[in-house]
């Protein structure tokens, strides 16, 4: 059984599958879908989870509670699926029990579709004496900036890492998971209240600067 290094954004989504930080998952999934089709013994499950929730909001990537000014895409309205590292931990154990139905194919999980504008909702709430200055970004934009620069041979992990932001906050992207295999494989999903609970774990009493 092979087991493609996904456990992100929606690849299967031709926008998703363009662009170019996937491009590695994008090859290595459709030679194991080669080898899967010419060798029945040989069997490939490709799991996609959306941003990492936890680690996301600790690093400040889904909303970047860091910088002296928070970017919000769009309108930052747009719902994406995300799941925490115990959900997706729970999934791979999952995906081994139920081999059939999980066996040649992608499967998708979340916790919750949430939007930035949610998460600094809720950051809001959690600590209201942090100041929050906003910064509204273009990701049609953003996306033509990193395309000039790939283009022109610009290949750095800085670039390419900001090429996740389209395939989250981005229209057309498929981020919020239109169908989800929760059930099958054990993904209980969360609650506002556990994005809350993280956010004071992130930030603190003190809420930041």
């Amino acid at each position: 059984m092979g087991s493609p290094s996904e456990f992100g954004s929606n690849t299967a989504n031709p926008l998703g599958r363009a662009l170019p930080i996937f491009g590695h998952k994008v090859a290595v999934e459709d030679y194991l879908i080669e080898k899967s089709a010419t060798n029945p013994s040989f069997t490939y499950t490709a799991i996609r989870n959306g941003p990492f929730l936890d680690w996301g909001l600790k690093v400040g990537f889904i909303l970047n509670y860091r910088a002296e000014k928070t970017p919000i895409y769009d309108s930052g309205d747009q719902l994406f699926s995300t799941t925490s590292l115990s959900s997706i931990s729970t999934a791979v154990v999952n995906v081994l029990t139920h081999f059939e139905e999980t066996k040649n194919k992608g499967v998708y999980i979340e916790d919750l579709k949430i939007s930035q504008n949610k998460l600094l909702e809720l950051a809001k709430k959690v600590a209201p004496e942090k100041k929050w200055e906003i910064v509204k970004m273009d990701i049609k934009a953003l996306k033509e900036g990193l395309d000039e620069k790939f283009a022109k041979g610009e290949g750095t992990m800085d670039l390419l890492f900001e090429y996740l932001k389209p395939g989250i906050f981005g229209e057309g992207y498929g981020a919020a998971f239109e169908r989800v295999d929760n059930g099958l494989l054990g993904v209980e999903g969360k609650t506002e209240e556990y994005v809350e609970e993280l956010w004071r774990g992130v930030l603190g009493g003190g809420g930041g600067k």
